[in-house]
């Protein structure tokens, strides 16, 4: 029996009721676990991912962040990166490369900086500082950072324009390696009935859009280099197999990651089905469906 025949023989009449809107949640919850069973077995078989799908999952010849943080490694070189400590030499070579360069330059071709935090205009000296939105420190000691990127990817990530604002340095000092808006909403040390909003006069929109953005830019470029992470060293384990072995894996794992995001979207949007009442509407919320599917792709 063909695998089509199969799922028409087994599921022929959920698909009607679908169609009906008769489904429950609970319903729906078990048509899709049993179908997303069926998915992953296929898979597994047609592209031979057994061995490496539980390298990807738990661990083995790739370093996991789940091993990591239970200082079980794969090589060496992850070891060393992983467990490399903040320091204040680290924060002068790795994070803040470049800093005094960048910002003579600045001085010497700008008519105005401006305060990002607080929108007022700053000093051409040593008063003016560049932080980071996201602080150096927090980015050392994010766990999957360490392993996902090299330190010199962390260093550029880190200095890259959407994490670095102008600001007065007595505020940047006072702000230190907290987080931003923590700190913003902290007592002030200069001032203990005023907070550092009120004492440093902060625009609060202007640093909620700062760390926004910031923020977006770590968490998304970590993400990023997770992925590039796996399908470097699943890669690589695969040519130590054969280069032909490397690549079906390769593209099984990108499958395998498809069919998850796209068992969460049907499930959403098979409980939205009842209250969709035309054609229109049930077209529409299947295009944003699949649009959700093709971003998940996109950002891994």
């Amino acid at each position: 029996m063909h695998f089509t025949d199969y799922l028409d023989d087994k599921y022929g009449n959920d698909l009607k009721d679908i169609q009906s809107g008769k489904l429950t949640s609970s319903h729906i919850d078990n048509l899709l676990k049993q179908y997303k069973e069926i998915v992953l077995i296929n898979l597994i078989q047609q592209f031979q991912l057994g061995p490496i799908f539980d390298a990807y999952q738990r661990g083995g010849n790739v370093t996991t962040l789940h091993n990591a943080e239970k200082y079980v490694f794969a090589n060496s070189q992850d070891e060393q990166r992983f467990m490399q400590n903040y320091s204040q030499d680290l924060r002068k070579d790795l994070y803040e490369s470049g800093f005094k360069q960048n910002r003579k330059k600045t001085f010497q071709n700008s008519i105005v900086i401006t305060d990002d935090y607080t929108g007022k205009v700053l000093n051409k000296d040593g008063r003016t500082h560049r932080d980071h939105i996201v602080s150096a420190s927090e980015i050392q000691q994010n766990n999957a950072a360490r392993l996902y990127m090299s330190d010199q990817a962390r260093g550029e990530m880190s200095t890259d324009e959407k994490n670095l604002a102008w600001t007065d340095g007595s505020l940047n000092q006072s702000k230190g390696e907290h987080d931003l808006i923590n700190w913003m909403n902290k007592d002030s040390k200069k001032d203990s009935t005023m907070t550092n909003k009120e004492y440093y006069d902060l625009d609060q929109e202007k640093v909620e859009t700062q760390y926004k953005e910031a923020r977006q830019h770590i968490d998304g470029k970590i993400k990023k280099e997770k992925a590039n992470y796996y399908v470097r060293n699943i890669t690589k384990t695969g040519l130590n197999q054969g280069f032909t072995m490397g690549q079906k894996q390769a593209i099984g794992l990108v499958i395998y990651e498809f069919q998850n995001a796209l068992m969460i979207e049907m499930k959403t949007y098979f409980k939205k089905y009842k209250t969709l009442h035309t054609i229109e509407e049930k077209t529409s919320e299947f295009k944003q469906a699949c649009k959700n599917v093709s971003i998940h792709m996109i950002s891994k």
